[in-house]
């Protein structure tokens, strides 16, 4: 999932366990701003980064330093 939003956000997490079963809530606040919310179905792995990679662009490699 990505969240895309350029106002200030927060993001609890609640982590719960019982006895048969491990659970997580989640809740997004955004202050203000439209919200545009992504999800991304893979089913891999790296299908999930490539469809992150189209939605967002490719980060340039830093320049090669010399030493």
């Amino acid at each position: 999932m990505f969240w895309h939003n350029a106002a200030e956000t927060w993001i609890d997490i609640d982590h719960q366990t019982s006895a048969s079963s491990v659970w997580v809530d989640t809740h997004w606040f955004s202050e203000s701003g439209v919200i545009d919310l992504f999800l991304l179905l893979g089913p891999t792995v790296t299908d999930v980064f490539q469809q992150y990679r189209q939605l967002t662009g490719a980060t340039p490699l830093p320049p090669v330093g010399f030493a």
